[in-house]
């Protein structure tokens, strides 16, 4: 950030030792970046900043959380996202939120600025919603691209992966693949983001039943760094073996997991472990075994506050108990559906899926054709807006009557689509199946006419056409809003970011009605009538023009 728009003086040239600080960072070699820092003799605030960096590399969060307090205090720029990184590495989430609220982005260079974006992305989808999360990551790598080339080069591949994975954990698992594997593109096999991309196009070929992408990119994993780095690629491996019906290999690596994660104190991996584990034992008959791991869970789920650890543990003791022959009653009824509504409201489809279709389970032991048919008509549906009819083959090794009965039923194209109805001509609406629907900012109607128009779009050039009397900071920041608006109250609309072509574009499971295309059609009249009439932008004088040229009234009674 220049001294004309920090308000401070120029900062002093740094110093060759201060330098290669940052160097190293970017090189991706934290052990020099360490050295070069020690090696100062007054080190400047932005100096302790990288060295945290550095530390963070080295997996040392305590270190990095004693370092970064001067920093904090002397209110260095892009110390506090730093600072709220660690938060989140070492489980507090709640301070990591509050310490990101401390923060002033405008202030930020475009590197720290993206840090705080994604930082915050992580925190809110902890707290709230994985779409908010994903909005944020796109905030964020939407800020890298103004950051310097060296700075670019290093974080882009950590940056764009987590929007690979906020996009794979909120449905959009084809889209995720496209942006993961843009994001390996940039880095190598042996740098640190390589193992971190493959994890996650692993969970993304497993939500596709694409066992050997996901093999493959197992066997990429390789060596992975470090103790905690091999545990995880472990517990991938054992979601690997589930996944594909072998389920004595994959006991085996959850019981190792677990066991690692118990005596380096990394809660939230046991955890999931432990569920695993716990669902293992019921499918084995081993009621004993099971209940073991769901008490080791549940005590750990009291040092784990996310709903989405809560869903997931209501979920899976649900599916234990029913395995282990209990009566398919209203408790485990009520589980289900908490697991189910939980996961919808945070934003994570897929989960959600899981919960319905444990809940086909329960009816089916249940004798209920009728609930039965009802959910799997749900489940149909869902399959239909995800544009993955196997998102739940993983599942099913541990429900395998359930398989035989739904046997290709999950293929189909679901129910009708309800209409979305843009009215943009003369007045500006938006109706659901016939119902109104209020978005609170007032150019959101035509953000989604644009993008109904474009297809897909770089987002420098919808800002110039839509929001073109505005700074671009306040175009970018009223965009991102909208998107956010939209998702809450439209869900099944999303304004999609597209890492590839860096493009963003319109999905969703609606089916869309604009009355400019009925005009342009001509299936309706355009009655002299304004296009956008409290618009002005752009692209609105532009599709004004358009209209009252082309159109012909004496076509028309």
């Amino acid at each position: 950030m220049s001294a004309s728009m920090s308000g401070g003086r120029p900062p002093a040239p740094p110093t060759p030792a201060s330098a290669e600080v940052r160097a190293a960072v970017l090189r991706g070699d934290p052990p020099r970046a360490w050295a070069a820092y020690t090696h100062l003799h007054a080190p400047a605030p932005a100096d302790t900043v990288w060295a945290v960096r550095a530390l963070m590399l080295l997996r040392e969060e305590h270190r990095a959380h004693d370092l970064i307090r001067a920093p904090v205090g002397a209110d260095a720029p892009g110390a506090r996202a730093e600072l709220a990184r660690i938060l989140l590495f070492l489980g507090r989430p709640d301070d990591a939120l509050r310490t990101l609220d401390a923060e002033r982005p405008e202030r930020l260079t475009p590197l720290d600025e993206a840090v705080w974006w994604r930082t915050r992305a992580r925190t809110l989808a902890f707290s709230r919603s994985y779409r908010l999360g994903l909005d944020h990551a796109e905030r964020a790598w939407d800020a890298l691209q103004r950051a310097a080339p060296d700075e670019i080069a290093c974080y882009a591949p950590m940056v764009l992966g987590q929007v690979g994975e906020f996009q794979l954990y909120t449905g959009d698992a084809h889209g995720a693949h496209l942006t993961l594997r843009q994001a390996l593109a940039r880095v190598t096999d042996g740098s640190s983001g390589a193992p971190y991309l493959h994890a996650i196009l692993v969970e993304g070929a497993l939500h596709l039943a694409r066992w050997d992408d996901a093999l493959d990119h197992l066997l990429k994993l390789g060596a992975a760094r470090g103790a905690c780095q091999q545990y995880r690629t472990r517990y991938s491996w054992g979601r690997y073996f589930l996944a594909i019906g072998d389920l004595d290999r994959a006991e085996r690596e959850m019981q190792l997991v677990a066991s690692a994660a118990f005596e380096q104190v990394h809660r939230d991996l046991e955890f999931w472990a432990r569920l695993t584990l716990a669902s293992l034992r019921a499918h084995a008959g081993d009621a004993p075994a099971c209940e073991a791991a769901l008490l080791r869970a549940e005590e750990l789920l009291r040092t784990l506050p996310s709903k989405e650890h809560h869903a997931g543990f209501a979920l899976r003791r649900a599916a234990c108990l029913l395995r282990l022959g209990a009566p398919p009653d209203a408790t485990i009824e009520d589980l289900l559906t908490r697991a189910h509504d939980v996961h919808a409201h945070i934003d994570l489809p897929l989960d959600a899926g899981v919960a319905l279709l444990h809940q086909c389970e329960l009816y089916r032991c249940r004798g209920d054709a009728a609930r039965l048919g009802a959910t799997v008509t749900a489940l149909r549906a869902l399959c239909a807006r995800l544009r993955n009819p196997r998102f739940l083959d993983r599942e099913f090794p541990l429900l395998p009557e359930l398989r035989a009965v739904l046997a290709g039923t999950l293929e189909g194209l679901g129910p009708e689509r309800p209409v979305l109805e843009l009215t943009t001509l003369g007045a500006e609406r938006l109706h659901l199946a016939g119902h109104a629907v209020h978005i609170p900012m007032r150019r959101a109607l035509e953000v989604l006419a644009y993008l109904t128009e474009h297809g897909a779009v770089p987002l420098n050039v919808l800002l110039a056409d839509v929001f073109g009397e505005m700074s671009p900071r306040a175009a970018r920041n009223y965009f991102h809003q909208v998107r956010h608006e939209v998702a809450q109250r439209l869900p099944q609309v999303r304004v999609l970011y597209d890492a590839a072509s860096r493009e963003y574009r319109l999905e969703t499971s609606l089916r869309i009605v604009w009355d400019v295309a009925e005009v342009r059609a001509g299936r309706r009249a355009l009655g002299g009538r304004l296009f956008l009439p409290g618009s002005g932008s752009w692209w609105a004088e532009q599709v004004n023009a358009e209209l009252q040229a082309a159109w012909d009234p004496s076509g028309w009674p």
